[in-house]
């Protein structure tokens, strides 16, 4: 059977393009089967699944496995994404959910990760590593719960998300919980030799917008511009990206004689995750770093990462435009940490922040803080949220605490590009 093939049959169209160019090397390996129905039944209590959902994922197994196009793929995914290589550096699908299974597509996704879950277990015991990692695999039900409350059936959402909730990667290290990815995003990130001072470059040919925040197609502002970046002999120019978080609209040169590249496009990094309620300040978080660090360095230590990352709306510039310091460990934590920008997204506001479901400019938002009165107003302005992400060298980690970042005019600079009044936001 061919990729082609087996994808049409399937009508699975969400897998990467890449994915077309593996097909051959995984069909010539000894082809085994999925996971056996019983183990899904002993470990039930492991993934939180209820009756109900243990029950319809053994079903929509069946019929997986009943259709060879269908069966072949779901273990050429969980090949793909967990064998072939590391998972953090493979290219994962956003979704995966094959119109051949009907209302069950949203199954398909986790039969596949589940097959991952035996090998987890066995390295988490082979480690010795914490056995609460195991409680990541909850997330699948957690999703399966979300999935079956808005469609009305049982399947699953952030399948990106779940993948690697099916690793022994994702470890808590002090107040924070850290896994190794590989950035996708052009950054260049140098120290200069003399002075230590921090500098990133943006690669070439980034849409933004006229904030210097990067376009996507989910964002309704217009492409205002698309970065620029050249060498020659003895000099790098680029479009730096100010540390508050946006891409400066103007070329920058450096010669990298005097510099230290330290971080790269597809670098694998620590991305960190940010626990919801009390607990995320300046000192916590810089003992979760040097904590993550030790670990990963003496657990996994063939893991050759670069540095720390996270993009969250927690490190969105727009919260200095409506938060300060004085108010918000959001905003100090904001200030120690070279902030970057990534694909536009408002998603992680509907989710984390007001909690609700739908377009943020055609629903009546929740008022009851501060921080939503004044993210409201940028909405109900005509400005679009997003998400914003920060980059730390590991050369700089133990200097995390004592680094503020110097944005020059880069706050007065990001506040008159916005697309809206952005001048009385923190009086609201």
């Amino acid at each position: 059977m061919t990729y082609t093939d087996a994808i049409a049959s399937a009508r699975l169209n969400d897998l990467p393009e890449s994915y077309a160019g593996l097909w051959d090397a995984f069909q010539a390996l000894p082809q085994t089967k999925l996971w056996d129905d019983g183990y899904l039944i002993k470990k039930q209590a492991l993934f939180g699944f209820c009756d109900e959902l243990t029950a319809a994922v053994l079903r929509v197994k069946a019929r997986i496995e009943a259709d060879a196009a269908l069966d072949a793929l779901a273990r050429f995914v969980h090949w793909a994404i967990f064998v072939q290589t590391k998972p953090f550096l493979a290219e994962k699908p956003c979704a995966v959910l094959p119109g051949a299974l009907g209302d069950d597509k949203g199954l398909f996704g986790m039969v596949a990760l589940i097959n991952e879950t035996p090998r987890t277990l066995e390295t988490i015991e082979n480690y010795g590593l914490d056995r609460k990692i195991i409680d990541n695999f909850k997330s699948l039900c957690n999703f399966a719960n979300e999935y079956k409350k808005r469609e009305g059936h049982w399947g699953m959402d952030a399948f990106s998300w779940n993948c690697s909730c099916v690793v022994p990667y994702m470890n808590r290290c002090g107040h924070l919980s850290f896994e190794p990815t590989s950035i996708e995003y052009p950054y260049n990130y140098y120290i200069h030799k003399q002075t230590g001072e921090s500098l990133i470059l943006m690669g070439e040919g980034v849409g933004c917008t006229g904030d210097g925040l990067m376009t996507s197609n989910n964002c309704p502002l217009p492409e205002a511009f698309k970065t620029v970046a050249a060498q020659g002999d003895g000099w790098i120019e680029g479009y730096r990206v100010n540390p508050l978080g946006f891409i400066e609209r103007k070329t920058t040169r450096i010669s990298p004689e005097d510099y230290d590249k330290v971080m790269k496009q597809w670098d694998v990094l620590l991305a960190f995750h940010i626990p919801s309620g009390p607990g995320y300040t300046v000192e916590s978080t810089a003992d979760s770093f040097d904590k993550a660090v030790k670990f990963f360095r003496k657990t996994f230590p063939d893991i050759d990462f670069k540095g720390i990352w996270c993009y969250s709306w927690l490190f969105s510039p727009l919260l200095q435009l409506i938060l300060t310091p004085e108010e918000s460990a959001m905003v100090q934590i904001q200030r120690h940490c070279y902030q970057v920008p990534g694909w536009r997204d408002s998603g992680a506001y509907n989710r984390f922040v007001f909690k609700v479901d739908g377009d943020l400019t055609k629903i009546e938002l929740p008022q009851k803080s501060r921080l939503h009165r004044r993210l409201a107003a940028i909405v109900h302005r005509g400005g679009y949220l997003t998400s914003g992400g920060m980059l730390l060298p590991n050369a700089l980690v133990d200097k995390w605490q004592d680094t503020v970042y110097d944005y020059g005019d880069g706050l007065d600079v990001f506040r008159a590009t916005q697309p809206y009044d952005a001048g009385d936001l923190l009086g609201l």
